[in-house]
């Protein structure tokens, strides 16, 4: 099993911290590290107010989250690293190339959705959004927790 998982999107602010803190309730009794990042974060800020919302509906509380930028400690200290599209998976390829074969989309078992980035967008773009990602949070869920640890 992982011990650690870092969800990542673009700005970090709407996609992967919804995913850091779905995953966070399900590994709640695993004890594993789970956090999140952006390729191009908005350093320093708040969740996305529609995204906190929506996560607030959910039982979620984004409230503690900052942005923050993906960092060669974050890739090489987590076990599973989990982005919203491909070019996620590239940057991520790209900079820190020692870590490409634990990068992979949040949805690949959903035929490797890619997750729309719902900033700026109307709420029921966001609502979509959220329901993508937790579907695919809880299909790694059990792929995690079955001791599968490597994608195939």
């Amino acid at each position: 099993m992982f011990n650690s998982i870092l969800t990542v999107c673009t700005g970090n602010i709407c996609r992967s911290p919804i995913a850091e803190y779905l995953l966070k309730d399900l590994f709640i009794s695993d004890n594993i590290s789970i956090e999140s990042a952006g390729i191009h974060a908005m350093k320093g800020f708040p969740a996305d107010r529609t995204a906190h919302q929506i996560a607030l509906d959910h039982g979620f509380d984004l409230s503690p989250h900052r942005a923050r930028m993906i960092n060669e400690e974050m890739v090489k200290s987590n076990g599973l690293i989990l982005v919203m599209d491909k070019y996620h998976k590239e940057f991520i390829n790209k900079n820190f190339p020692y870590v490409n074969g634990k990068v992979f989309l949040l949805g690949k078992w959903l035929d490797e959705k890619e997750i729309l980035d719902p900033y700026q967008k109307s709420l029921d773009f966001f609502k979509e959004v959220y329901s993508q990602i937790d579907r695919a949070c809880k299909i790694w869920e059990v792929y995690i927790k079955e001791g599968i640890t490597s994608a195939k």
